[in-house]
């Protein structure tokens, strides 16, 4: 344990001697060309790190032998340089897009439209003030009373009032709506067909519970009754 803490102490020693090595060949680079890398963003610093590659060694069939121009170790810390170069980069735009999505999600918050309402309905309260209660689309409520506005979205009496309101009327359309489909299913009915010059009709006669008809021709239509309604009223 002792040896492999003290190989591990001796590259991380020769690690920052290196690294420091590179920022010093950076920060000179970097004062003699400026920021001239970020002109071709990092790809572009991918194309200088193969460029280098290719300088570093001329690969034969038979082996690989060190450019006679550049030493090895150089080209090394130029490459090691050009990576955090590509890494700066890649963190710069990864951040630029950060703050460009946040602004947008900023100005999207602040201009965001008002649901669009499918009912409304005035109202006056226990003042005297009037109010106007609204249904969305996405069946939520809002009332422009100073309790709803100012109570953080929570439902103020007028809501609560109205939706009990509306729960009841949907009640009774309900109980209505079921009460016209059961006497249109045990109505009686028959087919009066009817014949002209120029057509052969069928309508159809219902008789209802309460002795209500109804007929499916045009007379009964504009007039609410029909002589085909008189035939069949005492059947």
């Amino acid at each position: 344990m002792g040896q492999q803490q003290a190989k591990r102490e001796i590259r991380i020693s020769q690690y920052n001697t290196i690294r420091e090595e590179a920022f010093e060949i950076f920060k000179k680079k970097n004062s003699d060309y400026g920021d001239a890398f970020a002109d071709y963003g990092s790809v572009g610093v991918i194309v200088r790190m193969g460029d280098k590659i290719r300088r570093m060694s001329n690969i034969t069939s038979n082996s690989i032998t060190l450019v006679e121009d550049e030493r090895l170790r150089d080209t090394l810390l130029d490459l090691a340089n050009y990576a955090v170069m590509g890494l700066m980069l890649l963190d710069e735009k990864s951040k630029a897009e950060s703050a460009i999505e946040e602004k947008v999600e900023n100005i999207v918050l602040d201009h965001v439209l008002p649901l669009p309402t499918v009912h409304k309905k005035w109202i006056t309260g226990s003042n005297g003030d009037e109010y106007v209660l609204s249904k969305h689309v996405n069946d939520t409520y809002s009332c422009t009373c100073p309790a709803y506005e100012h109570g953080n979205g929570k439902e103020c009496k007028h809501i609560r009032a109205w939706k009990r309101d509306m729960k009841r009327s949907e009640k009774r359309i309900t109980e209505a709506r079921a009460k016209a489909e059961e006497q249109e299913r045990t109505a009686k009915q028959w087919e009066e067909r009817s014949w002209t010059r120029w057509n052969n009709n069928v309508y159809t006669v219902k008789k209802y519970h309460d002795g209500s008809m109804s007929c499916t021709c045009k007379h009964f239509k504009y007039n609410g009754t029909c002589k085909h309604c008189d035939h069949y009223k005492n059947k």
